[in-house]
């Protein structure tokens, strides 16, 4: 059931481009592909012109475990999933026993109260959800972030009719490591 409500989500997801452009992490036709290439061409951008650039990286130990339910559920509001279907998620992750396996056995049996299961399929996708609107504000904020521009020849026999590219980069993510 999981699994349909993932694909479904994943799709209503990609089709309609919701989520940040750079928070697509999990999201169908997206990959880390495009996020290192941003950085590569960064660097090398920055290395090229000597213009100023301060990557700051972040990787979020335990994320999946600090997501705070009641956040989650104004997130999936904010992206107007139905509210049968929060519901349902709320409930999946809600009260979940967990269990520590050590070397000699198993640990005691606890309940969780937040979080969301790191090796349930959904858990990716609502991960992204979670942090939309962080990247949303980021997006829309004053700071200038870094600007690329690249001028690529349309046809290689003809190399004076170019395509010009311009992209502005503020913040990248691929779950929960952020640059």
């Amino acid at each position: 059931m999981v699994k349909i409500i993932n694909t479904r989500l994943n799709y209503y997801l990609s089709t309609n481009n919701i989520l940040q452009k750079n928070n697509q992490a999990g999201v169908q036709g997206a990959s880390c592909n495009e996020i290192i290439l941003q950085i590569q061409a960064i660097i090398d951008h920055q290395h090229d012109t000597k213009n100023p650039f301060y990557p700051a990286l972040q990787d979020l130990s335990k994320a999946y475990d600090r997501v705070d339910l009641n956040l989650l559920q104004l997130a999936l509001k904010r992206i107007n999933i139905p509210s049968n279907l929060i519901s349902f998620i709320d409930r999946l992750f809600s009260h979940h026993r967990n269990q520590i396996i050590f070397p000699f056995g198993y640990g005691s049996e606890y309940t969780t109260t937040n979080g969301i299961i790191q090796g349930e399929v959904i858990s990716p996708l609502l991960w992204v959800i979670y942090y939309d609107p962080m990247f949303t504000a980021i997006n829309q904020s004053p700071y200038q972030g870094y600007d690329l521009h690249a001028s690529i020849p349309k046809n290689i026999f003809h190399k004076e009719d170019r395509h010009e590219i311009s992209i502005n980069v503020k913040l990248l993510g691929y779950l929960d490591d952020m640059t």
